[in-house]
C-alpha cells in the first residue's frame, strides 16, 4: 500500500482502521470520516446477513479513492488488454 500511495503521489495518503486501508486524495479529516463510513458499512452488512456476515475477513480491504479520472484509468490499465473500452465508474477486484 506504501508503494502504490508513493507512486501516486501527492496529495494521496494511507489512512488505516481496523478492517480497511483507504488510499485517497482526502485531507486528513475527511479520510478518517470515509473510513468509520467503511466500517459502520461493513457492520451494518453483517448485522443484516446474520451468521453469514459474520465471517471474518482475511486481512484488511484496501480502498483506492481517485481524485481524478486520468489517476484511475493509469491504474486500471495494468488489469486490462490494450484496446478501447468502456468508460467505468469504479472496480471491484
Amino acid at each position: 500500500m506504501t508503494l502504490l500511495a508513493e507512486f501516486l503521489g501527492d496529495p494521496y495518503q494511507i489512512t488505516e482502521s481496523p478492517r480497511f486501508w483507504l488510499i485517497a486524495p482526502y485531507p486528513s479529516r475527511q479520510a478518517i470520516n470515509q473510513i468509520k463510513w467503511l466500517e459502520e458499512a461493513l457492520n451494518k452488512i453483517g448485522k443484516f446477513l446474520g451468521p453469514l456476515g459474520r465471517k471474518s475477513l482475511t486481512g484488511k480491504c484496501p480502498v483506492l479513492i481517485f481524485g481524478n479520472d486520468e489517476d484511475y484509468y493509469n491504474y486500471i490499465a495494468n488489469y486490462y488488454n490494450e484496446g478501447e473500452w468502456a468508460t467505468s465508474g469504479g472496480c471491484l477486484y
